[in-house]
């Protein structure tokens, strides 16, 4: 995926953040509170991202703040970034597959044979209601579960 390009995903469209190439492009879920973009309404929320070592994925509550000051937990599950070392190439939890590479990098520099992916996962929303910002799980049941773009549509 191109940084700061869009892709439409389940029928939501999200910006992949615009970072040069060795530089963190997601977040690794950890109670952060992200704020929205003013008047963020719509009928679901979505993410892109993934889960790491944690197969078959991993799965955390978000919290979602709508702009009256309610609230609504939300629970994502993520597929593990590599779908447990090319066992299957079917996600789990319902995710769809949002982008793949046929190889990942390796920590010494180069890469290694296994397909890697981004999923995409979405949910409801409260009808009426904006979003003024989403709070990422401070624990996931295993592995990591990581956020590269949210979308509301």
């Amino acid at each position: 995926m191109t940084p700061g390009a869009t892709k439409t995903v389940d029928g939501l469209t999200y910006t992949w953040p615009d970072v040069p190439a060795g530089n963190l492009n997601n977040i690794e879920a950890g109670g952060q509170t992200i704020p929205l973009p003013t008047n963020a309404g719509g009928a679901r929320i979505g993410i892109l991202g993934s889960g790491t070592n944690c197969y078959p994925g991993s799965t955390g509550t978000f919290t979602v703040t709508y702009t009256d000051g309610s609230t609504q937990a939300v629970q994502f599950a993520l597929s593990d970034w590599t779908l447990g070392g090319g066992g299957t190439t079917t996600p789990f939890f319902g995710n769809v597959i949002a982008a793949s590479t046929p190889y990942r990098d390796t920590t010494g520099g180069g890469q290694q044979a296994i397909t890697t992916y981004v999923f995409g996962a979405s949910a409801a929303l409260t009808p009426g209601k904006a979003v003024q910002s989403i709070t990422l799980p401070a624990n996931v049941d295993q592995g990591q579960l990581h956020v590269f773009a949210f979308s509301i549509g």
